[in-house]
């Protein structure tokens, strides 16, 4: 996967260039399709090198998508990126509060935190829940297999943390994160830290910074120096070796703005208020919330999402831009969504695609498909590139089994990542 941003001028001259559009994955949906996950939006989603993940959401009653009445959905799916198949991941124990929830995925275990349940707001979450994914291996001997992944069950264990507090003058205070949704996950380095969040339906949104130390479990409220960002919900915060970026995010009345980026250092515990630059045609995207956010090395990509303020009540974006963490530029890419989406997800797999799965259309459906695309700017490694030209064929010729991808002469440690679902 890329490690650095393209320059800005030859990126703008690629993205004009660009001709590539979003594919829908698994076009034909049905209402009572049990294969694929259910429409939603509201949903977490993460990728490890084999898998995308997408965790719980919110779906409101449509026939279309086959739901009875409103609910959120307590459960984990995987899409195997070598099959191009869904499956559900079996569990129990699975966190309820699964509504604008944060995950992410660590050493083949899915970590997730905070979260609502519906109604909105009344019951929210601020413990973190992991699932310990254990490799499936298909092959029964050597170049044999039996054509079925063995289905395993999963149950979902909190994770336990030092609820520690300190005393404030005379006060004393918990050092916990408080219970709320729409927070930012981040895992950097040895710690954990998770930013901003929603405390109530009506509540104004958090700027609070917390972090979790991953060797001694105990969670620290940090009280970092310079310009501190507004509160704000469903932002993306994003990374590097140092440093955490937050993007954009929501407040009661208005959208935050993508002009200026809050740069936390996780070295000195200090805010930095950063102007980004804008694109020299388009401008800066404009303020949203609960948009798509993938990230690739030093390329980050956002799609869609909420615009609103005082004058303007709700409006969904369908447009794509790229932002370089190396200069804060802001590129507009000829792509567009397929339909205005927000509450959505987005990811890049190994193999430099951009997965966006879910969301709200503007006639208030929930999405239940998948898209991809070929980001035109990235450099995955040959090997991805390579595998995913042989996943493709072998999908074609029905060979993707251990025992065909051996005679093909495949390592083992691509093998591996190949994940059918149960017949």
């Amino acid at each position: 996967m890329a490690t650095s941003d393209v320059s800005s001028t030859h990126l703008q001259k690629l993205s004009c260039l660009s001709t590539v559009k979003f594919k829908k994955l698994l076009p034909k949906f049905t209402p009572s399709d049990t294969y694929r996950p259910k429409g939603r939006s509201g949903h977490c989603m993460c990728a490890d090198e084999a898998n995308l993940y997408v965790f719980g959401g919110y779906s409101p009653m449509d026939e279309r998508n086959g739901v009875l009445s409103s609910r959120v959905l307590p459960e984990l799916w995987k899409f195997n990126f070598a099959s191009q198949k869904w499956s559900k991941i079996s569990s129990s124990n699975t966190p309820h509060t699964c509504a604008s929830a944060c995950i992410a995925v660590q050493h083949n275990q899915v970590f997730v935190f905070g979260g609502t349940g519906y109604p909105f707001g009344q019951s929210m979450s601020n413990t973190i829940k992991t699932l310990r994914l254990n490799q499936l291996h298909n092959l029964s001997a050597a170049g044999e297999d039996s054509g079925e992944e063995v289905k395993q069950n999963f149950r979902w264990q909190l994770l336990e943390t030092s609820a520690m507090s300190y005393s404030c003058g005379w006060e004393e205070e918990d050092v916990c994160p408080r219970p709320a949704y729409g927070q930012s996950l981040i895992f950097l380095k040895d710690s954990v830290y998770v930013f901003g969040g929603a405390i109530g339906y009506y509540s104004e949104a958090v700027s609070d910074l917390h972090k979790l130390n991953i060797h001694t479990m105990a969670w620290e409220k940090l009280r970092p120096t310079g310009k501190i960002p507004s509160g704000r919900y469903k932002q993306e915060v994003v990374k590097d070796d140092e440093r955490l970026y937050v993007l954009g995010g929501g407040r009661l009345h208005h959208a935050e703005g993508l002009d200026k980026i809050y740069i936390y250092d996780t070295t000195h515990n200090h805010w930095t208020e950063a102007l980004s630059l804008a694109d020299p045609v388009h401008g800066y995207p404009s303020p949203r919330c609960s948009f798509g956010c993938a990230q690739d090395g030093k390329n980050v990509y956002i799609s869609g999402g909420r615009h609103y303020n005082l004058t303007v009540d709700h409006k969904s974006l369908s447009d794509v831009w790229h932002l370089g963490l190396s200069t804060l530029q802001w590129t507009k890419l000829q792509m567009k969504l397929p339909k205005p989406l927000y509450f959505h997800s987005s990811e890049v797999s190994p193999a430099g695609h951009m997965y966006v799965f879910g969301g709200v259309h503007t006639d208030n459906f929930r999405a239940p498909y998948l898209y991809a695309v070929r980001l035109p700017l990235t450099l995955p490694k040959l090997s991805e590139l390579c595998w995913d030209k042989v996943c493709k064929m072998a999908r074609k010729c029905n060979i993707l089994t251990p025992s065909g991808l051996t005679e093909l002469g495949v390592p083992w440690n691509f093998i591996d990542r190949v994940q059918l679902p149960p017949l």
